[in-house]
């Protein structure tokens, strides 16, 4: 008796199409990029540092709340140097405070682009970081609470561009 299968006419029938990929052993070809853990910690506190430097230039660019990208710039970094204690990798120097920006702020555009970014950053860290400890508590909660800061700085950025913020259901349109 032989191992090939048979069509309904006893015709030998094709190989199925192969979906993964195999290398020369049989084994599958790995797709995408792997992130070891030091990977991910370094995205959440490169992340978070880009944050607290884009709320550094937007107080220049907005005295009048100043105070309130002050306090998110001392939040921002409070988070990375628990992250960086908390990661145990010996990142001393990314514990260093934000600094005050010297000369010319970048522009004001850039500098809400780049906070956005390192929000979502952050939280793609996080959230890998919540992934890869079967759902950490503490991590997922980062995530989740910058994500959220994430959406609430689309939201405004959709309403000053005139965009609807509400998600309407397929069919409706506005004119």
């Amino acid at each position: 008796m032989t191992e090939t299968i048979l069509d309904p006419n006893g015709n030998p029938a094709p190989e199925p199409e192969r979906k993964i990929e195999l290398d020369a052993n049989g084994d599958p070809i790995r797709q995408g990029s792997l992130m070891i853990e030091r990977q991910s910690y370094e995205r959440v506190i490169d992340g978070l540092r880009i944050t607290a430097e884009a709320c550094a230039h937007l107080m220049k660019h907005e005295p009048e709340n100043a105070i309130q990208w002050r306090g998110y710039m001392v939040r921002f970094d409070k988070a990375r140097k628990i992250c960086v204690q908390h990661a145990g990798l010996g990142l001393v120097m990314k514990e260093k405070e934000t600094s005050e920006v010297r000369g010319e702020p970048l522009p004001w555009r850039q500098c809400r682009d780049r906070f956005l970014e390192g929000v979502v950053q952050a939280s793609g860290g996080a959230r890998q970081l919540a992934t890869c400890f079967r759902g950490d508590l503490w991590w997922s909660q980062m995530a989740e609470s910058l994500e959220a800061m994430a959406r609430k700085l689309r939201s405004f950025k959709n309403k000053a561009q005139g965009k609807p913020s509400l998600i309407l259901p397929p069919g409706i349109s506005l004119h």
